[in-house]
């Protein structure tokens, strides 16, 4: 997935240098890829990272006899 990813983004990358020949506007066009492209597929799977986390961390509290159900009124 991420080498079809990398190919995927140089076509992009590739198009905004024949829309954009000046080097200016092929700087900006390739900035708003990459942000672009971290906010698709990076950050997606961070949040997926996180919310195993809590799960992991809720199942862990459980086994030590903690109240799981005082962590949402804690939080608020």
């Amino acid at each position: 997935m991420s080498h079809l990813v990398d190919f995927l983004s140089l076509i992009l990358l590739t198009a905004i240098w024949a829309v954009c020949p000046l080097d200016s506007l092929a700087v900006l066009g390739q900035w708003i890829q990459t942000n672009l492209i971290q906010f698709m597929f990076d950050r997606p799977y961070s949040r997926m990272l996180e919310a195993e986390a809590d799960q992991v961390g809720l199942q862990l509290a459980a086994k030590a006899c903690a109240d799981v159900r005082a962590g949402p009124v804690f939080r608020q």
